[in-house]
């Protein structure tokens, strides 16, 4: 049985150098679904606006 490693440093080592792109990726994707609920919330109320505030002129 292979236990997690300690630190952060220790991942990194014990992953490999090769998919620390997959890593970053994964960590990033953790943050898209609350960006884009986020987002989703906010689109109907500057669609309602007249002269929304971030409206090209």
């Amino acid at each position: 049985m292979v236990c997690a490693p300690a630190s952060s440093g220790d991942v990194i080592d014990h992953i490999g150098s090769g998919s620390l792109k997959l890593i970053n990726r994964r960590f990033h994707m953790g943050n898209t679904p609350d960006r884009i609920l986020d987002k989703r919330s906010r689109l109907p109320t500057h669609i309602k606006e007249k002269k929304p505030v971030n409206a090209p002129t």
